[in-house]
């Protein structure tokens, strides 16, 4: 049993890596759309299955990052409950989903909206030049001083969650989806808890696929929680699985990786594929057929993660583990360096060298990035500590208890 234990903690452990490596294609992703917008055919032109760029979009496609981000949260958020069955801690956890992703979120958000009303962004100015569409659709107004510093705290600890309001780094748009979807699972996973016993965990496993595949159809981004609440639901109730098999790993992982470079924007699918949700016309076709092929990758990352030991023990190291604990600050923080410092060398070194303009503007972004996030993941360290003592639902039945304690003495 204690083996067991041992084993589901290095498992858990070798997913912070997916997360940290997730957290730096969408950064190389970002500095790619800013600094070089063009390396990939630009916003709006598409190559239709161009074969050799299949592995450097892939590790440009931000997209299936987050989908990852999204899979990894429903997987991690159940675990422990789906193991413990504690189905009174789930409320308690509900209630602390929101201050627990708002504290870092505020931090940063007054940093951008500092950085913005002193006029310390220089984005458009750099998508004057290169015509870069994400820089120009960030931080568009002038500076309003306090004003923006007051709007970036309201967004930061309340919009960006419960509306979706990002004005002050366009990277939080995954936070709202990330707050509904933490909520969704949870409220799943108290009723899969309570679901009877004696059913067998494969009927249940079966009725989490189903509904992944009816909410990925409905709501895409959700839909990526429930496929991770369905994995995690497996590793808990099933037996132990083992693969063993590197050739067929390494196939799984080049095929993914194909798919992951076909389906980026600038070098899509064939559109006789999409066609069979509608073709280029049909949006949301093309978001639902997208992200249904995103969550079988991140599940296959994942299980691969959990259950391939080689994989497991190269994504265990240290090295890699550290990339994870700061996968949080380096998604947070990396727009408003871009926009702001990264932007400033690009303009400065511009007139002299447009190449060493991309190249100084990307390295001091990636720098700049980094060495900020460790303060950042500091902070986010003792502010989960902080949030991990908030149990209202806990206390309340102790106050409760020591109440008909007292009752029964007298």
């Amino acid at each position: 049993m204690n083996d067991r234990r041992a084993e589901k903690t290095s498992r858990i452990l070798s997913l912070d890596a997916l997360r940290g490596i997730a957290a730096l294609i969408v950064l190389f992703d970002h500095l790619q759309n800013s600094f070089l917008p063009h390396l990939l055919g630009g916003e709006g032109e598409h190559k239709t299955g161009v074969w050799y760029l299949v592995p450097l979009c892939f590790l440009l496609n931000g997209a299936l990052s987050v989908a990852l981000f999204f899979v990894l949260s429903g997987f991690v958020l159940t675990q422990r409950f789906f193991e413990s069955g504690k189905i009174l801690d789930i409320p308690d956890a509900i209630l602390k989903r929101w201050p627990r992703l708002a504290g870092p979120v505020v931090i940063v958000s007054l940093l951008s909206g500092l950085m913005m009303g002193f006029g310390f962004y220089r984005n458009l100015s750099v998508s004057n030049l290169n015509h870069s569409y994400w820089l120009t659709q960030a931080f568009q107004w002038q500076p309003r001083g306090f004003e923006d510093v007051i709007n970036a705290f309201n967004q930061g600890i309340a919009e960006t969650f419960f509306t979706g309001v990002r004005d002050y780094n366009g990277a939080f748009w995954t936070m709202h989806y990330e707050f509904l979807g933490s909520l969704a699972v949870y409220a799943l996973t108290l009723f899969v808890i309570l679901i009877p016993k004696r059913l067998d965990w494969r009927f249940v496993l079966m009725f989490l696929l189903a509904l992944w595949i009816r909410e990925v159809v409905r709501f895409p981004f959700l839909g990526t929680f429930v496929i991770g609440t369905a994995l995690s639901y497996c590793y808990t109730k099933s037996p132990p699985i083992i693969w063993e098999k590197k050739w067929l790993i390494f196939m799984g992982f080049a095929f993914c990786i194909a798919l992951g470079g076909f389906t980026i924007t600038q070098n899509d699918m064939p559109e006789s594929f999409y066609a069979i949700v509608g073709g280029r016309e049909n949006s949301s076709g093309r978001l639902i057929l997208t992200y249904f092929l995103y969550s079988l990758i991140s599940l296959f990352f994942l299980t691969t993660a959990l259950w391939a030991p080689f994989v497991r023990d190269f994504l265990s190291t240290p090295l890699l583990r550290k990339l994870g604990h700061l996968s949080f600050p380096i998604y947070l923080i990396h727009t408003p360096i871009i926009c702001s410092v990264g932007s400033w060398v690009y303009l400065a070194i511009f007139p002299h060298s447009v190449g060493g303009a991309v190249v100084c503007a990307i390295l001091v972004s990636i720098v700049l990035t980094l060495v900020l996030s460790v303060p950042l993941a500091a902070l986010d360290d003792q502010w989960l500590l902080i949030v991990r003592r908030i149990t209202p639902l806990k206390s309340l039945l102790k106050l409760w208890n020591g109440r008909d304690g007292a009752k029964s003495v007298t």
